[in-house]
């Protein structure tokens, strides 16, 4: 008796462990880090790609610009050469100088807009080899924090396998009265340990008699206040 109740006691042992791993498993599984920082990569992939179309737009503004420019020199040059390679009629001439003057300042506008848009590209190239920068990091610590995950996880795969396969050894061992009377507890403590005397469910103050009955181990004793089955070492 005294060995079928030291067998439930470690099955009990094992079912609490395994309870245990497959909580730590079900943790694992649901893991807040992993979603977390994946989230956080996703949102830099796209922000990343936000930031390129406005690139490409910019270099799109920035290369009509550079026709509109060349299209402007080309005309100042034209009208400047005219209005002083010949000779003009004062109206002729004022009019030449009317739309050099135009054109002149146009082309002022059309620059300082280029710079502007220079400026703002090269702000954009920027921003754009950071968020490179940050979604390089980011890939890298989820890439490793899955790695962990993934170690973690067959670990504790294999404990589980391991704590079910002497699960079911234990079990083949135990006198069937008494495993379909632990089966039905399951989830509760069935048999606990007598400690200085006393109950290890409840703590209570076992009589003398009850103790010597168990050192004998010819039937179950059970405490008369929480009913848990006693078992001595």
């Amino acid at each position: 008796m005294k060995q079928a109740l030291a067998l439930v006691l470690e099955l009990q042992e094992i079912n609490n462990t395994l309870a245990k791993v497959e909580e730590k498993l079900k943790q694992k599984a649901l893991s807040k880090d992993i979603f977390s920082k994946k989230k956080h990569k996703d949102e830099l992939k796209e922000k990343i790609l936000k930031l390129m179309d406005n690139l490409k737009s910019s270099q799109d503004i920035i290369g009509q610009m550079d026709k509109e420019l060349a299209v402007l020199g080309d005309q100042l040059a034209e009208l400047t050469n005219k209005l002083y390679s010949s000779t003009q009629s004062p109206k002729e001439a004022q009019s030449l100088e009317s739309k050099v003057e135009e054109l002149k300042k146009k082309n002022a506008e059309i620059e300082y807009q280029y710079y502007q848009a220079l400026e703002a590209n090269d702000e954009l190239e920027q921003n754009i080899k950071q968020q490179k920068a940050a979604y390089k990091d980011s890939s890298n610590s989820l890439a490793k924090l899955i790695t962990e995950f993934k170690g973690i996880s067959n670990e504790l795969a294999q404990k589980k396998e391991e704590l079910v396969d002497k699960r079911n050894k234990l079990e083949g061992l135990i006198d069937k009265d008494l495993l379909t009377r632990y089966n039905q507890k399951r989830g509760q403590v069935l048999v606990v340990r007598v400690v200085n005397g006393n109950c290890g469910g409840c703590g209570m103050k076992l009589n003398f008699d009850q103790i010597k009955a168990m050192k004998k181990m010819e039937q179950l004793e059970t405490c008369e206040y929480c009913g848990k089955i006693l078992f001595i070492e």
